[in-house]
């Protein structure tokens, strides 16, 4: 049976679909959303509310490199055109990653991230316009300890981790080898559950 639900658990806030998705909690009851074989299928247009519950996932699971770790806040840049709306920060309100909020800010484009802007955030989540971009960029965003995160098929090539659609189905890719070579750690419970790319 497929139907989309609003879970509320103790820590976290998502909309799902009932046959992929389970809602279960982690020592110290942190809650988290378990993705069964890394498919989440679609139903009733909702894509950017799984895609969402995703992010939290990707975050939750994600250590970063000590320079840019989160201490009070983890700062999540939607670059390009806001495919989510006002909806992802009703997911994301009073949520955390450890002791860290979740904040999410909103840039233009990728080339206008400022160095101050660079400085205060931990993870982008680029949109398909400005995807093409992301290769010259690459660099720079993984120096200040950025995860790159892409919504397109193949994204992850040049980034960190993507969130397509593919045959109506909404999957996480994983490259695992830039992943860990710009000093992330992604939890193996997200792995096992990821389509890991070169």
């Amino acid at each position: 049976m497929r139907h989309c639900v609003a879970a509320c658990l103790k820590n976290v806030v998502v909309v799902g679909i009932i046959s992929t998705v389970s809602f279960s909690s982690m020592v110290g009851a942190e809650s988290y959303i378990h993705v069964s074989d890394s498919v989440l299928e679609l139903n009733g247009g909702k894509e950017y509310q799984i895609k969402a519950a995703i992010l939290f996932n990707v975050l939750k699971f994600t250590d970063w490199p000590a320079a840019n770790a989160p201490s009070e806040s983890l700062v999540v840049g939607i670059v390009g055109k806001d495919p989510f709306g006002g909806m992802i920060d009703k997911v994301f309100s009073g949520k955390k990653k450890g002791k860290s909020s979740i904040v999410i800010k909103r840039y233009p484009s990728l080339t206008g991230l400022t160095d101050s802007d660079l400085g205060e955030i931990h993870a982008v989540f680029v949109t398909d316009g400005e995807i093409k971009g992301i290769g010259e960029m690459r660099a720079k965003l993984e120096s200040a300890g950025i995860l790159i995160i892409g919504e397109s098929d193949g994204s992850a090539a040049n980034g960190h981790v993507a969130i397509p659609v593919k045959k109506g189905k909404v999957k996480i890719q994983v490259n695992k080898g830039l992943l860990e070579a710009a000093g992330f750690k992604m939890k193996s419970k997200l792995l096992q559950s990821a389509e890991i790319v070169k």
